[in-house]
């Protein structure tokens, strides 16, 4: 209404789309891409060989 030249409020916007039965467009909910499934690169190496006990504590870099 401002580009035609009316000066209105807010309230006077949304009593007459209530009026007319007009809605405003719905934002599209935000979706995460965290993972990519299907990508082309190869798995990283075991290193740990799925041994989950280390014979010395810093082996593998983990705290004491």
């Amino acid at each position: 209404m401002r580009l035609e030249g009316h000066r209105c409020s807010r309230g006077r916007v949304e009593r007459l789309m209530r009026r007319h039965r007009i809605r405003a467009l719905a934002g599209r909910r935000f979706r995460p891409c965290t993972t990519d499934s299907r990508h082309y690169l190869a798995a990283a190496p075991n290193l740990l060989a799925q041994r989950f006990e280390a014979p010395v504590p810093t082996l593998y870099g983990l705290p004491i």
